[in-house]
């Protein structure tokens, strides 16, 4: 089997829970979904070149998105068990303690999230409100609502 580079993504915490509300609508062709689907496959393709594509988050970030899906009380315990496990799943190899916010923006979360992305050298930072990290001096946007 060839060996690939690898492609580092972080998914803002706005776009799993976007991803579990759809799931939850029976939506299931989204764009938000199709970035989970490579993140699944652990490979994808950007610009004609193959990459092993490993998901990076922190330990803050999925304690985070279990609170905000518990918010929701018709959602029975054990599921959100399981979508958080089905998470870990993917994240496994990369999964990184988070500290203190290192990178300060206007909302501390998503300075954390800012900070994981940076400390693991993510290629993309995946998010749907782009105004909290574009302040940040080393934030470059690709192009605002494109799928790449």
């Amino acid at each position: 089997m060839p060996s690939y580079p690898e492609l580092k993504i972080c998914l803002d915490l706005n776009i799993w829970y976007a991803i579990f509300l759809a799931e939850k609508a029976g939506k299931r062709n989204t764009v938000r979904r199709r970035i989970l689907a490579i993140i699944q496959d652990g490979i994808g393709s950007l610009n004609g070149n193959i990459y092993l594509v490993s998901l990076i988050m922190s330990f803050g970030m999925i304690d985070r998105l279990r609170e905000v899906i518990k918010k929701d009380k018709k959602i029975p315990p054990e599921k959100i068990d399981n979508l958080i496990n089905s998470i870990l799943e993917y994240t496994r190899p990369s999964l990184t303690i988070g500290g203190t916010v290192v990178h300060p923006i206007s909302d501390a979360e998503d300075g954390h999230i800012l900070d994981t992305a940076i400390a693991n050298q993510c290629h993309f930072l995946v998010t749907d409100n782009f105004k909290d990290f574009i302040e940040h001096k080393d934030i470059e946007v690709m192009e605002e609502g494109v799928l790449a």
